[in-house]
């Protein structure tokens, strides 16, 4: 019988420690990311980044802050993008919520099409921290409206 518990407890200890040694990072295959969006060298806050990972898996959002700067949400619980190729999107553009109280204005698009609704952004997220910033510049047609946007998906 001791030895029997002597082993449960040698056999607890060791899971236990190869638990810690593993951390508590999130799902495998997913990699943190976060940078900085500028646009024309300006940070462009309050923009929606998403990754939507080529693969078809689940995408991941942050919003950017007064500075640009923005750490992508896997899900509510881990930081961080899938690891493999996305296509990201960026935009400024909020629908109104006339019911919300107070209610809220349509919030209009900054951003060009080709980083949105026609985003021509690729990147790969790999294993580990990523810093992945985005240089937005203003050439390109902007879809204004949400019908605007729809046509251009």
């Amino acid at each position: 019988m001791k030895r029997t518990l002597s082993g449960a407890i040698t056999v607890l200890g060791l899971s236990l420690v190869c638990i810690a040694l593993s951390g508590c990072g999130g799902p495998e295959g997913v990699g943190k990311v976060s940078g900085t969006v500028t646009l024309e060298g300006k940070p462009l806050a309050f923009a929606i980044v998403r990754f939507a990972p080529k693969n078809g898996g689940a995408p991941s959002k942050a919003i950017t802050d007064e500075s640009g700067r923005y750490s992508l949400q896997y899900t509510r619980s881990y930081a961080g993008a899938v690891v493999g190729e996305h296509i990201v999107s960026i935009s400024t553009y909020a629908a109104a919520i006339p019911d919300a109280d107070p209610a809220k204005p349509e919030v209009p698009e900054k951003v060009p099409a080709k980083y949105n609704a026609k985003s021509e952004l690729v990147v790969t997220v790999k294993s580990g921290s990523n810093t992945l910033d985005f240089p937005l510049d203003l050439k390109g047609a902007i879809a204004q409206t949400a019908k605007d946007r729809s046509q251009w998906r």
